[in-house]
């Protein structure tokens, strides 16, 4: 369970260093040097996640868990692992997905349309919606 967490825990670091990002550029640079160039600079930073996490994901090792798993299934295939998963605890994966799906409608509605939303409708700038985003994101 704590580790199957640390996914969500991931996905709120990056909207929290993203939304941060994105307040930081539009604080400290014009409307006309954001424009024109300043929207590329959070793209610039979050190019070098990948290189970043490629590296990282190399050098981990499998848990010993899975390595048990593999070595005891004499190296079955995923999906055939996926099966029997779905056949013996479908509740637990139709539970899992139903989680997931309220998550992420929440997560989308507070991380895309509330910031449109504040500087659409209520006219103010985009920098408190992000500030409001990070926020809600580190909680």
């Amino acid at each position: 369970m704590f580790y199957g967490s640390l996914q969500m825990v991931s996905q709120s670091i990056g909207v929290t260093t993203a939304a941060l990002a994105g307040f930081i550029t539009t604080a400290t640079l014009s409307h006309a040097a954001l424009a024109d160039w300043g929207w590329r600079l959070p793209f610039v930073l979050g190019a070098l996640v990948g290189p970043i996490g490629f590296y990282i994901r190399r050098r981990v090792e499998e848990s010993p868990e899975f390595e048990t798993l593999i070595e005891h299934s004499g190296g079955t295939k995923t999906s055939t692992l996926l099966r029997t998963v779905l056949k013996q605890h479908p509740v637990a994966v139709l539970s899992g997905i139903g989680l997931i799906v309220v998550d992420t409608s929440a997560t989308y509605l507070w991380n895309t349309y509330l910031p449109l939303y504040v500087t659409r409708q209520l006219h103010m700038p985009m920098g408190s919606a992000l500030v409001g985003v990070a926020i809600r994101s580190a909680a």
